[in-house]
């Protein structure tokens, strides 16, 4: 038996069809997860939606790393000011885009006008 990916789903020591352990996601899904994240994120930290996205952003949307950040970090987790920094765009390197994970190259991205690069 093939996997949609083109693994085989069957054991043939057990006998046993193995169980993927992932989830195929569809855009829709999401960004219906993103959504139930920012705002459970501005719920709990009680910050705008805004700043709820940016955090989520920085933390690599993990929750977890996010809250710890907020509640252990006295310094600058607290602060939301701190979230809307832009990312330091040195020129000679690579930047790895946070949203698709490709390389790209500082120079030759566009940035909005708060500097963070797109």
């Amino acid at each position: 038996m093939e996997s949609a990916e083109g693994g085989s789903n069957y054991s043939a020591a057990s006998g046993r069809r193995r169980r993927n352990h992932y989830k195929i996601l569809q855009e829709e899904d999401i960004k219906q997860l993103q959504h139930n994240d920012i705002s459970t994120v501005s719920d709990v930290l009680s910050v705008t939606r805004d700043v709820a996205c940016t955090l989520l952003f920085q933390n690599n949307w993990s929750l977890n790393s996010l809250y710890d950040d907020w509640f252990v970090d006295d310094d600058g987790g607290r602060n939301p000011n701190s979230a809307a920094k832009p990312a330091d765009r040195q020129s000679g390197g690579k930047h790895v885009c946070k949203i698709c994970y490709e390389e790209t190259i500082p120079e030759k991205t566009v940035s909005t006008a708060c500097g963070h690069p797109f």
